[in-house]
């Protein structure tokens, strides 16, 4: 069994560059870089698995109910068929579903000798095509680049960069996700030292209040934002969420992050589940650092935290509510620099930056940010870009919501 890098080879790496060239290229060797992997519809494939292979009805219901999501055009069959779609579509972020965007790829590097722990950095997703109703998906991805990103006063850090194609059942690429999550190679025998989150009890007004504001969320639906209307400095309404263990379940579920312990126990195999164990009770969890406070504390958390993807779709969702019916969310590209940790409010806010045409389509950048009850930013400044309906295309011209895809 291969010795694991305690602090004091962390320290001299830190300092010096060639032993962390060699752990760049270790890293690169696991995650194969350039090398395509295909996903796979192989029930007994655990870690490069298909969770939706078909944008069900009943799938995408599953996905709205995690998210909090109640747009008719997702949900009503009677709505969406008068819609500019004429059926059911799906949210943008029910790609998640499809297949998680987090690369899987390099969780355990025990046999190089590094202990890893990590986070995923944000992404960037580019829509070509929306996801119709009854829609089936190929997955592909492949490892780019590490990038070494580590200072003076960071961890022992590196970048895994990687692109996932999502490919629908006509052969379009209806998106394209590029993944960051950050590795940083750790003292297997310390704790973390991040500092103890401050903990709000929220009185009964305060969730009151909080649940008013998001039965008075507006959906903009059927009734078409122009381009024409929009001016640079406009606010977004708002969404409202709570970060709670029930929600990090429910959208772990929905997304097949989550399983039976049978399947994890497979899935780890004969001697990981071992370094997963509850002091507790002796039992395995596989929860992650996303359910449990406990848990979260291995992965290096003082408490559970919730997934970028996770505020990423809550973003989608605003962003979508806004557009209406007729836009369409082309871009959106996200940062995540503080964690939002479990038993918090959660704010998304946005902005229009920017509006402008390229050709035919008529578009606007926005800002957009999640935070939570101290105002604490886990996304400060995410960005979104959005195709608009216009007043001077007729037919055609205007109802073709989606770019070509490249």
């Amino acid at each position: 069994m291969v010795k694991l890098w305690g602090e004091k080879e962390i320290k001299e790496a830190k300092v010096d560059k060639q032993l962390r060239d060699k752990v760049r290229a270790d890293i690169e060797e696991k995650v194969e870089i350039g090398k395509p992997r295909f996903y796979s519809n192989n029930e007994q494939e655990f870690w490069y698995r298909i969770e939706n292979r078909v944008a069900t009805a009943d799938a995408i219901r599953r996905f709205c109910d995690a998210v909090g999501d109640v747009n008719p055009l997702y949900l009503n069959q009677d709505y969406a068929q008068n819609s500019i779609h004429g059926s059911i579509i799906a949210p943008p972020f029910f790609l998640c579903t499809v297949s998680q965007f987090d690369w899987k790829g390099v969780w355990d590097m025990s046999e190089y000798g590094y202990k890893i722990a990590g986070f995923d950095a944000g992404a960037e997703v580019e829509w070509f095509k929306v996801i119709r109703v009854n829609d089936k998906f190929r997955v592909h991805e492949i490892a780019t680049e590490v990038i070494d990103l580590t200072r003076e006063d960071t961890a022992l850090q590196f970048l895994v960069c990687a692109d996932k194609v999502y490919t629908n059942q006509r052969d379009e690429i209806v998106a394209v996700v590029k993944t960051k999550v950050m590795k940083m190679i750790v003292d297997p025998n310390i704790k973390s030292q991040l500092a103890e989150p401050r903990l709000k009890y929220f009185s009964e007004d305060e969730v009151a209040e909080w649940f008013r504001l998001l039965q008075k969320e507006e959906i903009r639906g059927n009734n078409p934002r122009f381009w024409e209307d929009v001016n640079v400095g406009d606010q977004l309404p708002s969404t409202h969420h709570i970060f709670s263990l029930v929600e990090s379940a429910a959208f772990e579920a929905v997304c097949g992050r989550i399983k039976s312990w049978r399947f994890e126990m497979t899935r780890f195999g004969s001697d990981s589940w071992r370094k997963m164990i509850n002091p507790e009770s002796g039992l395995p969890d596989f929860g992650g650092p996303h359910l449990k406070d406990e848990t979260a504390r291995r992965y290096g958390s003082p408490r559970a935290n919730c997934l970028a993807v996770q505020m990423q779709a809550w973003l989608g969702h605003m962003i979508s509510n806004w557009m209406g019916d007729a836009g369409f969310l082309k871009r959106l590209i996200c940062q995540v620099r503080k964690p939002l940790y479990r038993e918090s409010l959660a704010l998304c806010e946005g902005v229009v930056a920017n509006k402008y045409t390229d050709g035919k389509e008529h578009l606007v950048d926005l800002n957009v940010s999640v935070a939570d009850h101290y105002g604490t930013l886990s996304i400060p400044k995410a960005m979104a870009t959005v195709v608009l309906p216009s007043r001077c295309l007729r037919g055609a011209d205007n109802s073709r919501l989606e770019p070509a895809t490249p």
